[in-house]
């Protein structure tokens, strides 16, 4: 398969398709929390 140009990928941040938020894993950042020891 033929890596794609910089041309071809798409803007970050840009919603192409209307209800795409399947195709894309949100929200996961939250399950890690940073350890603070005082």
């Amino acid at each position: 398969m033929k890596e794609k140009t910089w041309k071809e990928i798409p803007i970050g941040g840009n919603i192409l398709e209307p209800g795409n938020s399947i195709e894309y894993e949100t929200g996961s950042w939250r399950t890690f929390k940073p350890v603070w020891y005082p």
